[in-house]
């Protein structure tokens, strides 16, 4: 990590290896654009210069074993930062409990290094959050250095936590959204953290529990006022920050202009790296570039989406085994919405980002309870402008090139075009001796048709006639392959049309609409279904499976589809397909102990052909069990044999779906 202060020291350190001369030229080249850090180091050797021989001897350092204010033992030594060092420390009174104590390093006592001590203390002291860790007391060593005291944190980085306990995306996002609610804290008080990284969010146990902390901050800015009036402002020249985790616009020297969506930046390199293991800007990268060119990287360079990253690394096994998934299927959980909320967070433009940190919660607690982000993918015309900027001078040449194609296409298309006039009159004639011969096939065709469609007419009028009916024989005979989707269609609407009163005919126009494609007037049609007979066990369960199965992911409702089929089995309890629906539902809803014991009681019940056995295989693979998931992929195959050169649409995707989890 590169630092404000080891810039200073490394400045520092090569000028005192120069003579005067040669000093003052390197300092001159080195600080050109950052006066305020010339002036730091420039005051540096001014005052080594000043101290020659006479200096006291400083007093010794705080370590453990050492009594810090008559009342706090040093434990041991936790870490250390830029200015401070942290002690667990044991307070004796006037009562007993570990404690976090922080103090300004021997030798770093710098009015700039106090001030900017003194302000995270008073920003400290402003939170009063379950996920910050609070102040508890504040004063001076004996030695004059200030110190002050935190609530203890037991815990360790956000991503070493969730990764030694496997956790999966869906178990890291409810943690990242309560570090968003943290961050939102210290935004309403006035705070910016600026500093927003896994060492600086740690995760404990309180009550078996996990609960992220967030804590250090050291360089913290104050918003529009500064707390207690204390915090001190970056000086011109300065880096704060830690380059993989800063903003666009905290990676500048004349880094003055940063808001909360600064904030909003990190925490999207927090999920990036909760996500894929790894930081948009990569750790490898930063080490070996300069400094200036780390800085350049953070503001220019447009990282891949997370997805993207996945998909390339070639440590994806590992990190898709940290996160309790196999590899497609990780990749594929995080491609599409939660790349899209990444990647708004991760917008050059700030003011293309979540305008709070909060609305970056809300959108990652749209997104657990499978209800719609607002964030979504940049607009073509977007790209284009951005691109366009990135490559201006090519494509004004492109542009020109562009243009002189385009008039020298123009004159060739004019004359192309009177010498295909003539060929196109011919081929005019032609055409209409064609098509008066395919009319008279088409003649033929049609009575044929019309037989078909009259039988077919006949088969479905039967059904309606008989009230209560599911329409399980014509669902069948269209996912087996015999019938026309469209066909269907229009014969349904014939019937709503002849006789509007008819629920059964508006049933059979909304199973029409699904088998045709049109999920969307499907589901507004089943949804009239079950609500003008609520006591129709057929209409709540089509409801429900065309909530828990619509291969429109925007239309499915795994919630809702459980209670309509609830209610199917309720007033139907001998019925078997009632009981498959409401197992797929309770998987579609990711509870795999219910989808079992449902699909199990519609086998019991003597039905399954294939769809049962492939969801019960592929609720045994989400419980770990891959031997019974086996068993079970193996009896769909056999119990669909009979039907294999007719495998409907839908069983054919069902199969194919417990296959990809499978790893067949």
């Amino acid at each position: 990590m590169v630092t404000p202060t080891d810039v200073v020291k490394s400045i520092f350190g090569k000028a005192l290896e120069l003579e005067s001369a040669a000093r003052s030229a390197y300092l001159d080249e080195t600080c050109a654009a950052a006066p305020a850090l010339r002036a730091e180091v420039d005051g540096l050797l001014d005052a080594l210069s000043r101290a020659g021989g006479f200096m006291a001897a400083p007093a010794p350092p705080e370590r453990p074993g050492s009594v810090v204010a008559g009342r706090y033992e040093l434990v041991e030594e936790l870490g250390q930062g830029g200015m401070g060092t942290v002690f667990m420390a044991e307070q004796t009174h006037p009562v007993r409990r570990p404690v976090a104590l922080k103090l300004v390093k021997p030798g770093m006592d710098t009015r700039a290094v106090l001030a900017r001590f003194e302000a995270e203390r008073q920003a400290l002291a402003l939170m009063d959050h379950p996920n910050i860790a609070r102040v508890l007391d504040a004063g001076m060593t004996d030695a004059g250095r200030p110190f002050f005291v935190m609530e203890l944190v037991r815990g360790s980085p956000i991503t070493a936590y969730c990764d030694g306990a496997r956790l999966g995306p869906r178990e890291r996002l409810g943690l990242f959204v309560q570090v968003c609610r943290a961050v939102q804290h210290a935004h309403q008080k006035g705070v910016i953290h600026r500093d927003i990284k896994p060492n600086n969010v740690l995760v404990g146990l309180y009550d078996g529990e996990p609960v992220p902390k967030v804590i250090d901050f050291g360089i913290a800015k104050a918003v529009g006022r500064t707390p207690a009036g204390t915090t001190p402002e970056t000086g011109l020249g300065a880096v704060v920050g830690t380059p993989e985790y800063m903003s666009p616009e905290q990676a500048r020297l004349d880094n003055h202009d940063v808001d909360t969506r600064s904030d909003v930046y990190s925490l999207g390199v927090l999920l990036y790296e909760l996500l894929t293991g790894t930081t948009p800007l990569q750790r490898a990268r930063v080490r070996e570039e300069a400094l200036l060119e780390v800085l350049r990287l953070a503001r220019e360079e447009e990282p891949p989406r997370p997805s993207a990253r996945l998909a390339a690394t070639p440590e994806l096994p590992a990190v898709a085994a940290g996160r309790g998934l196999e590899p497609r299927r990780l990749v594929a959980a995080v491609r599409g919405e939660l790349d899209w909320v990444v990647m708004k967070c991760l917008e050059k433009d700030r003011a293309r980002r979540y305008e709070s940190a909060d609305a970056l919660a809300a959108d990652v607690e749209q997104y657990l309870a499978d209800g719609p982000v607002r964030a979504c993918p940049p607009s073509a015309w977007y790209l284009f402008r951005k691109a366009a900027r990135r490559h201006r001078s090519a494509l004004t040449v492109a542009a020109a090139a562009g243009a002189a194609l385009v008039l020298g296409t123009a004159v060739s298309a004019w004359h192309a075009v009177r010498a295909t006039r003539a060929e196109q009159h011919a081929r005019a004639d032609r055409e209409r001796a064609l098509r008066a011969e395919a009319r008279a096939d088409e003649r033929a065709a049609d009575a044929e048709a019309q037989r078909a469609l009259a039988e077919l007419h006949a088969r479905i009028s039967l059904i309606v006639s008989k009230p209560g009916e599911s329409f399980g024989p014509i669902r069948i005979w269209l996912t087996q392959g015999d019938g026309d989707p469209e066909t269907l269609l229009r014969i349904a609407a014939n019937l709503v049309a002849r006789e509007p009163d008819n629920d059964e005919a508006w049933k059979l126009l909304a199973v029409a609409y699904e088998a045709a494609g049109h999920h969307t007037e499907a589901r507004a049609h089943f949804e009239r279904a079950a609500a003008d007979a609520p006591g129709s066990a057929a209409a709540n369960n089509r409801l429900a499976w065309l909530l828990a199965m619509c291969p429109d992911p925007a239309l499915r409702d795994p919630g809702r589809a459980v209670r309509h089929a609830r209610a199917a089995v309720e007033l139907a309890p001998r019925g078997h397909w009632y009981w498959n629906t409401l197992g797929v539902a309770h998987y579609r809803a990711g509870d795999w102990s219910a989808a079992i014991d449902a699909l199990e009681r519609s086998n019991a019940l003597g039905w399954d052909d294939g769809y049962n056995s492939f969801f019960l295989a592929m609720a045994h693979a989400q419980r770990g069990d891959r031997g019974e998931a086996r068993r079970w992929y193996e009896s769909g195959l056999e119990r669909q044999k009979p039907a294999l050169p007719f495998v409907g649409t839908e069983l054919r995707r069902i199969r194919e779906e417990t296959e990809a989890l499978l790893g067949q």
